[in-house]
């Protein structure tokens, strides 16, 4: 049997270049697993299927947990993972981050979201959603 998907799937946001995927390994069928991840520029339609960017990046890890660098500052991305063993490819989980905006100033944690103070009183939120389905890349 295929395996189920990844759990809990959460972003962090280390810098307006880079991110970290980490998720929980779902059931493995009873078989080994590996993760696979692929991350596309949203927003942007393709040619073949129409539901996004071209694929800027695919990576495989024996664990779900992936750092990824070399990204646009302040763009937002579609992010895919999914569970692989030897009968199959679980459904992809998609997940949607936004690289933060290079600015200058402080950085304060928050509950769960992260903000930038910048300016006169200005502050950038970043946002993460996450919806159920399918660039460089290091292993964390």
């Amino acid at each position: 049997m295929p395996p189920a998907p990844p759990q809990d799937c959460r972003i962090s946001n280390g810098s307006a270049d880079a991110l970290r995927v980490r998720c929980r390994p779902g059931f493995d069928g009873g078989l080994p697993q590996t993760f696979l991840l692929e991350v596309k520029r949203a927003n942007y339609v393709s040619d073949e299927d129409g539901a996004g960017g071209s694929l800027l990046s695919r990576s495989r890890a024996s664990r779900p947990d992936f750092v990824f660098s070399g990204l646009v500052p302040g763009t937002e991305y579609s992010i895919e993972v999914s569970a692989v063993n030897a009968k199959g490819r679980s459904k992809a989980v998609r997940l949607m981050a936004r690289t933060m905006m290079r600015v200058a100033g402080r950085r304060v944690q928050g509950g769960g979201d992260t903000t930038f103070s910048y300016g006169a009183g200005k502050t950038l939120s970043l946002l993460f959603r996450s919806f159920p389905s399918r660039p460089s890349l290091h292993h964390a």
